[in-house]
């Protein structure tokens, strides 16, 4: 069992926000605990004061279920209404996240070496679905999730250990989230768990199109090769369409650069894969005199694009020629 250093477990959660799609700024550098960030998500920023530790086996004569995060180094959590406190376990074997419940663990002073235990079920649930939640022995809600949910659980940390308040409404939560099974339409919940829920269910799709996307291409951009973690997963029909899925086959990777001009259709693909670029936008961008840089882009562009070596992953025609054609594309 992997057991990180604390400047691993930060780095992974500092990574993990910023590959959930939003800003962060660190306000305390360094590797001190707790790690205070400012955390930008959807035009929202909230300060965050980070606790993290390695999630492990609960230790001899325990069942083999039984994982727990070990708090050592911490007296009290500071816990205010002007940030949000995040208590993280990692595991590393499963690259899974557990938070558990802030509000829960602030009434008090914490004894010497305490635990926060977790069901490995509930770990193992995470990974194949994305999140899961599980209410403890304690009645405390507690939520595993992958790392392409960290900015969301922050987001809306409050609404998800709230549903942990009966076992009726952890339940309900469960299939609103994770198994779209829940029955009771949406609108009818307070507006408040309503936003959270549905920003979740969006966020668990987008991680999890993400993950097989990059997978697919390697983490490369499709276009020029690049990796440095600067890589997007791109929809080709884009997610406003309709018709748009999150099929691997209706994305590619690409880097800011690639993804930019591909959206504002400086460049495309045909479906047999080749690039071409906007003759008429870049004869536009000459004649205002904003071409700078202009020859180099093109001239690094390949004649066709790098496409996964499984044919099922590759772009599908029917997403290529409908997103061209939305795009004003004449090919």
């Amino acid at each position: 069992m992997a057991i990180l250093s604390k400047k691993e477990l930060l780095t992974i959660v500092e990574r993990s926000i910023q590959e959930s799609g939003a800003k962060l700024l660190f306000l305390n550098p360094g590797n001190k605990i707790p790690a205070q960030y400012m955390v930008t998500v959807d035009q929202d920023n909230f300060p965050v004061d980070v606790y993290i530790w390695n999630i492990s086996h609960g230790g001899k004569g325990r069942s083999e279920k039984e994982f727990r995060i070990q708090v050592t180094g911490v007296e009290t959590f500071s816990v205010s209404n002007r940030e949000r406190t995040a208590i993280l376990g990692y595991y590393a074997e499963n690259e899974i996240f557990v938070a558990y419940d802030p509000i829960r663990h602030s009434e008090s002073k914490l004894g010497h070496s305490p635990s926060m235990q977790i069901n490995k079920e509930v770990i193992v649930e995470a990974k194949k679905k994305g999140l899961a939640l599980y209410q403890n022995a304690k009645g405390e809600s507690v939520v595993a999730f992958k790392p392409g949910l960290l900015a969301s659980y922050l987001h809306f940390q409050s609404e998800i250990h709230k549903s942990g308040e009966t076992p009726d409404l952890l339940k309900a939560f469960h299939a609103a989230i994770v198994d779209d099974t829940f029955l009771q339409p949406l609108s009818e919940l307070p507006s408040e768990r309503e936003f959270a829920i549905s920003s979740t269910r969006k966020a668990i799709r987008a991680s999890d199109f993400r993950s097989r996307v990059l997978g697919a291409y390697g983490s490369r951009c499709a276009i020029c090769g690049m990796q440095i973690r600067l890589i997007d997963a791109a929809h080709i029909l884009p997610v406003s369409i309709p018709s748009s899925t999150d099929e691997t086959s209706n994305g590619v990777a690409l880097c800011a650069l690639h993804h930019r001009a591909y959206d504002n259709s400086l460049i495309t693909f045909r479906p047999d894969y080749k690039l071409e670029y906007n003759k008429k936008l870049t004869e536009e961008l000459v004649r205002v005199g904003l071409d700078e840089g202009l020859e180099e882009f093109l001239g690094h562009l390949p004649v066709m694009l790098q496409i996964p070596v499984e044919e099922s992953l590759r772009p599908k025609d029917v997403f290529v020629d409908k997103a061209n054609k939305l795009r004003g594309w004449a090919l």
